[in-house]
């Protein structure tokens, strides 16, 4: 199984900042294990780090992985947390932290091995260093809580205890002198009682949006009830006062990633090589083709990744009398730290992605450089949407989903200026209504509206599938590869059967790129007769461009819940690195080679199963994740596959997202 959070390959680091350095010493004990029984929950991992006010990394000791030990709770844990306090700030803010991040080993819905959070909690460095100084050590216990999950009558769940002390602590001459101001200044205090004066000036801003959306008559029948009008993720729950949320838009808040361009350029290559496309192909793509395939490697390695709904285990292990209470939740985490999740997890994890992206010099590949260009011309958007679901009888039935959107800015501009709030925003903003064609802008134009699903393989237009009965057999006959993600083929321009309307858009670009506090923005319809305007936008008239789509901003946010949004989300783990070096060492098996794998294509091609006259145009093919196959697993497969005449030949290759993150590609070919 791929351990998570393994160690990112080694890169060229910055010179560290000494003057601005923060060390501090720790021990940390397990002191109570509060997880569900073994066989639901085990493995537990603690990621323990600075806050993002710090440079911090994996390998200059800013992030710490500890494999906790469920068995022996008198183990000491001991290691140096060091960091360099970034350059935007000329001392340590009050709000500065130590985060515990807690994960434990969870199966998915196809029994599939997936982590999990199991609790987190955080110190303030204020009263670290205060502790360090007047008692010769900070020694607390801190409780592993499940903030956003709140069981009526029990509160958030628990899930267990650590015992943490760190007694030595430097800092850099540069900080050493507002050091005795800063741990008098009794941090917890301070951010308890901003937090008590901003919840108010919280709670009715979440309200106004809220108010905002109500007045609108829907779109889509029956779909009152779906909003999202509050981040529902670990860190703001710490912060903020217990029960409260942060702003939807705090959802669309992310550290940008360490990336390196042969990240990004291995994606590349898969994705052409998944079309069965070489490289040269790029060179004859028009504006519509080469927006596409920018869209399908921003997906790519997210789209691999496992899908685990959020749940929550109440038994505790440490008390047989309690019976096992399976309690569902909502949770947004970073799909990247875990590498499973589920539909919101899946949207942020494609939206880190994109931040890497754009920040990444790209110094080899002019595809990737034109892909940069292309990229700055889209609004990446967090969006919640309405989905089919069953039918009750001749009753439509829909569901809440998100993904991501990929708006161009000639369709978003447009979009806001078919409303008063709109067009506010765009002369606030200083926002274009229009791309004009004579400064050469043209191809702008041509950029399609595209979407990125980030718990399945669906292509982010759609087209006409050549293979689409064979990828049907593979997905009904193979049920040993259930849970293992196959291309979902989507018709270009067509209804579709899953997404059907779009209600809410989350980004993070006006926030980031001008400072203006807007970061969600309401799709709604416009009848082009009347002017009325209603709250969700239909999925066929976003991608065919209608002129009938329409956006109105939620209102800006107040400065004092900028300020608690910013103190919130700096607590969040870090990122994983987005790096692959081929010249260094890679996970999985030596040479690309694994012999389960080797020994079912040499069964399937030892059967010699006569091929049709004319070879397909393309295989279907199957990721499989490093815990999704076993010995067991391959001789199903095998039994499957000699019941399935129509597959003639098979292979598989090893494929890289990262240097630690693998996985397998195998392909069939059907008659």
């Amino acid at each position: 199984m791929t351990t998570l959070l393994a160690p990112p390959p080694k890169v060229l680091q910055p010179v560290a900042d000494a003057p601005r350095l923060v060390k501090l010493r720790f021990s940390i004990r397990y002191a109570e294990c509060a997880l569900a029984p073994k066989a639901i929950e085990n493995k537990p991992i603690l990621q323990v780090y600075l806050g993002s006010q710090f440079v911090r990394d994996r390998e200059t000791g800013g992030v710490v992985n500890i494999h906790l030990d469920e068995d022996d709770l008198t183990k000491q844990y001991v290691g140096t947390l060091v960091g360099t306090l970034r350059r935007e700030y000329r001392e340590i803010p009050p709000a500065s932290a130590i985060g515990f991040a807690s994960y434990a080993v969870h199966r998915s819905e196809q029994g599939h091995r997936c982590y999990v959070n199991v609790g987190t909690s955080y110190a303030l460095l204020g009263d670290v260093m205060r502790d360090a100084k007047q008692r010769g050590a900070y020694e607390r216990n801190h409780e592993l809580v499940m903030h956003t999950t709140v069981v009526t009558g029990n509160g958030p769940v628990h899930k267990g205890i650590l015992a943490v002390r760190i007694a030595q602590v430097e800092v850099g001459a540069a900080l050493a002198g507002g050091i005795n101001a800063f741990i008098s200044s009794n941090s917890a205090a301070l951010i308890t009682g901003n937090a008590v004066k901003v919840t108010e000036t919280l709670n009715s801003y979440i309200e106004s949006t809220f108010a905002q959306e109500q007045a609108l008559p829907d779109t889509v029948p029956h779909t009152d009830r779906m909003r999202a009008q509050m981040d529902i993720s670990e860190t703001g729950a710490q912060m903020v006062q217990p029960g409260t949320f942060l702003p939807v838009a705090a959802f669309a808040i992310q550290e940008t990633p360490r990336a390196n361009e042969g990240f990004f350029l291995a994606a590349y290559k898969r994705t052409m090589s998944r079309r069965g496309l070489t490289l040269g192909a790029w060179h004859d793509f028009d504006t519509k083709e080469k927006a596409r395939t920018w869209a399908l490697v921003m997906c790519d390695a997210v789209q691999t990744f496992d899908y685990i709904g959020d749940a929550v285990e109440l038994s505790n292990r440490m008390q047989a009398l309690v019976g096992r209470r399976h309690v569902g939740n909502e949770e947004f985490s970073l799909i990247w730290n875990s590498l499973a999740g589920d539909c919101e997890d899946g949207e942020r994890g494609i939206s880190s992605v994109c931040k890497a992206f754009a920040a990444t010099p790209m110094l080899v590949s002019a595809e990737l450089r034109e892909m940069q260009v292309i990229a700055r011309e889209y609004v990446k958007l967090g969006t919640l949407s309405v989905v089919h679901g069953a039918k009750i009888g001749d009753e439509e039935g829909f569901g809440a989903h998100m993904y991501a959107s990929f708006m161009p800015r000639h369709q978003f501009n447009a979009a806001l200026g078919r409303t008063p709030e709109g067009r506010a925003f765009l002369e606030r903003t200083g926002a274009a209504l229009a791309i004009g064609a004579a400064d050469g802008d043209a191809w702008k134009l041509e950029l399609p509206f595209l979407f990125g699903e980030g718990t399945g393989r669906i292509d982010c237009l759609g087209y006409k599938d050549p293979i689409f009965d064979a990828r049907r057999l593979i997905a009904t006959q193979l049920p040993s590869m259930a849970g293992c993600k196959k291309e979902i083929p989507r018709e270009e321009g067509a209804p579709s059967s899953f997404y059907y309307a779009n209600l809410l858009g989350i980004t993070d670009a006006f926030m980031e790129e001008q400072g203006v506090p807007v970061g969600a923005f309401i799709f709604c319809q416009v009848d082009a007769k009347s002017g009325a305007v209603t709250r969700g936008a239909l999925f066929t008239d976003l991608v065919r461009g209608n002129a009938n789509v329409a956006l109105i901003p939620q209102p800006a946010m107040p400065a004092p819940v900028m300020t608690m949004i910013s103190e919130a989300v700096a607590l969040r783990p870090p990122p994983r690195p987005l790096e692959f070096d081929p010249t260094k060492p890679l996970a999985g098996p030596a040479g690309g080679r694994d012999p389960l794998w080797d020994r079912y294509v040499a069964t399937v091609r030892g059967w010699k199963r006569a091929p049709p006259a004319q070879r397909p145009a393309a295989p279907v093919d199957c990721v499989v994740r490093p815990h999704q196959y076993s010995e067991a697993t391959i001789q199903r497969l095998i039994a499957e596959t000699a019941q399935v005449d129509r597959i003639y030949d098979a292979s598989y290759e090893v494929e890289h997202v990262t240097n630690d993150i693998w996985h397998v590609r195998v392909k069939w070919w059907v008659k």
